[in-house]
């Protein structure tokens, strides 16, 4: 629990001193400078966290990036409530990419030695390929994301 207070608090005055000198501003006019596609952003902004998750956990990787993140995707004309759903799927992709992918461990973990780790990447293999397809189908289809949230206007 003492974890997760320190993780709030440090992610909270990241915040503010990104906002405080305007790092997201400033960082959204720099990729929109580069005059790319909206898709494009979007990849490299997926493409980034896949990676990140290989190293942090969503927690953190939320905290860290989600300030700077956010208000890029907003200028390149992105739906935020889709972008959080698209956002939440790629986490669960990030948890399960090696080498720090905490659900392989916690899987691992369950299997009490008697499952190696090279079992559970190949195991988990099928579902990330079923997350990366949702993915697409969110691109191609960004109603299916939005369908509830328009019911509940």
């Amino acid at each position: 629990m003492g974890y997760l207070g320190l993780l709030l608090s440090a992610g909270v005055l990241f915040g503010f001193v990104l906002t405080y000198y305007r790092v997201p501003q400033q960082f959204t006019e720099l990729f929109l400078s580069f005059d790319l596609s909206p898709y494009v952003v979007l990849t490299i902004v997926l493409i980034f966290y896949i990676v990140l998750g290989m190293f942090l956990e969503p927690v953190s990787m939320t905290f860290i990036t989600l300030p700077t993140i956010f208000p890029l995707m907003a200028a390149a004309g992105f739906d935020l409530i889709w972008f959080g759903v698209v956002y939440t799927i790629t986490m669960e992709i990030a948890v399960l990419t090696p080498p720090v992918g905490l659900n392989l461990y916690v899987i691992q973990g369950i299997g009490r030695g008697q499952v190696s780790i090279g079992d559970v990447i190949i195991g988990c293999l099928p579902f990330i390929g079923a997350l990366v397809l949702l993915i697409v189908l969110l691109i191609l289809m960004p109603e299916i994301a939005l369908w509830l949230p328009e019911q509940m206007r």
